[in-house]
């Protein structure tokens, strides 16, 4: 600005044109761009076109637009040809720090930039709760989609699938799989990882048939897809990539070998998801437990009322520390929440794997998988209603574990049901053969004193018995979620 002002200012003095002073700022914009350009580098790139954009609006004259546009499209096509050919698509992330370049790119019907353009105006409508902005936001990515930019048919897929009412998306299981399909035709990995995991559990949320066989097809065809990058020039990525593909391959290898075998004869009801068998390739130490709560968690967010989840703030996994403990023989999994001010709280969550028994046979490996997992899905239970319910958690509360551990263990209960036994196991077969009879009595409480008619959580119940907790008789406040001790951690670059 201060080097327009200048120039600006000394032509005036000559009594020159405005115009001319325009041509004069744009050519020194063009002259800078050249002098730091490099074709080998993304962030020189973008920084390129957007100067020259800028200073094609500047300019004045039309030779001097031409000579402009001219330099401006052949570093657009050098991006968008480093884009396609050295940027991984499953890596290709929205930048907030970006969204002026976003928006230039939209403007040049750019569909990457456009998209992207999309995410912020939708994030951005988010902040403001701008219900009619998230519509229109939402309206350009799936005119993104249409035309063909396959990330976003993705995100089109996902938002049908569940319904986004706010944003103007009806739940639509059709059109989840049509969206589906056509960001899988764009080649497109993480689409056909999807059609793999929606056929291999014949997901009704994408109207998937139980098709085992494609399934496999279709993982086969991600991993070739991913595999495509397995030479990605950032080490740490290229270590994450690879870990991921062979957790794939490893997924695959349990498809082929559950494909037309009754499973039913491991466990009764038994029938491991794409989910559940994603979730068995992690480690049981702190980093697999990590990744496994990240999978865990983003599935009972998918389904707030089916995980007893309701209007509970959502959590930021990346504040809560989940440890190995061996403290307590007696128990799965520990949280704790720690309240530095009524307002705001932190978190920590112990897994107690050790007590899980091993075994040498199927049943006994996937039942010690269940236990791991649904233990994770416990104790983030307890996470999000700590994050708005605080009294209820008062060891001197009389209802204080009918309250949180039967809360909890519906969770539980709603996580194992799904994703390993295909919703065939009942309430009363969860209870005596998963929890023990201390937990089974909490689980039975909460079931016939806290649910509505559909199954889903009463909140109204909920909130009483915060506000008969309270010393003061505050009901439920969402409080915000800091990091405790042990700082922030980093989330896992291929959960998606």
């Amino acid at each position: 600005m201060w080097i327009r002002n200048i120039i600006l200012g000394a032509l005036l003095l000559l009594g020159c044109a405005e115009t001319r002073a325009d041509d004069a700022l744009a050519q020194q914009m063009v002259q800078g761009v050249r002098e730091q350009y490099d074709p080998d580098n993304m962030s020189s790139q973008e920084y390129a076109f957007e100067m020259l954009y800028i200073a094609y609006g500047t300019a004045d004259s039309y030779s001097v637009k031409q000579e402009i546009s001219e330099e401006l499209l052949r570093v657009y096509r050098n991006y968008t040809n480093f884009v396609k050919y050295r940027v991984a698509p499953f890596l290709d992330s929205y930048d907030e720090n970006k969204d002026s370049l976003y928006s230039k790119l939209a403007n040049y019907k750019d569909l990457r930039g456009k998209y992207f353009h999309g995410i912020a105006l939708l994030m951005d409508a988010g902040k403001r709760q701008n219900a009619q902005d998230a519509k229109s936001a939402m309206v350009m990515i799936s005119q993104c989609a249409a035309e063909g930019y396959a990330p976003a048919a993705y995100l089109m897929s996902g938002a049908c699938a569940l319904g986004l009412d706010g944003v103007g998306v009806a739940r639509n299981e059709t059109y989840a799989y049509r969206w589906l399909v056509m960001a899988a035709e764009g080649n497109y990995a993480p689409a056909y990882e999807k059609l793999a995991a929606i056929h291999w559990d014949a997901d009704g949320n994408y109207a998937a048939k139980w098709d085992q066989a494609a399934a496999i097809e279709y993982l086969d065809k991600a991993i070739a897809l991913y595999s495509e990058f397995s030479n990605l020039s950032d080490s740490d990525a290229r270590a994450e990539l690879a870990a991921y593909i062979r957790s794939l391959q490893l997924i695959r290898a349990h498809m082929v070998s559950f494909k037309g075998y009754r499973t039913g004869d491991i466990m009764s009801g038994f029938y491991p998801t794409f989910l559940a068998l994603r979730l068995s390739t992690f480690s049981e130490g702190e980093s697999g437990l990590r990744s496994r709560a990240y999978y865990i968690v983003q599935a009972m967010n998918d389904y707030p009322g089916t995980f007893h989840l309701g209007n509970l703030p959502n959590l930021d996994l990346s504040l809560i520390p989940i440890r190995l403990s061996a403290n307590d023989p007696d128990v799965g999994g520990y949280m704790v929440p720690y309240y530095p001010s009524n307002d705001t709280l932190s978190l920590k969550v112990d897994v107690h794997v050790e007590n899980y028994a091993y075994g040498n046979d199927e049943a006994s490996h996937w039942k010690r998988e269940i236990s791991i997992n649904s233990t994770i899905a416990h104790e983030f239970a307890h996470c999000f209603l700590a994050g708005r319910y605080r009294s209820v958690f008062s060891q001197f509360y009389p209802y204080y574990e009918y309250v949180v551990e039967g809360h909890a263990t519906h969770a539980q209960y709603a996580f194992s049901n799904y994703y390993y036994f295909n919703n065939a196991m009942t309430s009363e077969t969860f209870a005596t053969s998963w929890l023990s009879s201390k937990y089974a009595g909490y689980f039975r409480w909460y079931r016939n004193n806290c649910l509505l008619p559909n199954g889903c959580t009463d909140w109204s119940v909920i909130e009483q018995h915060e506000r008969s907790a309270s010393p003061t008789g505050e009901g439920g406040k969402n409080r915000k979620l800091i990091s405790g001790p042990s700082g922030t951690f980093k989330a896992p670059i291929f959960f998606r």
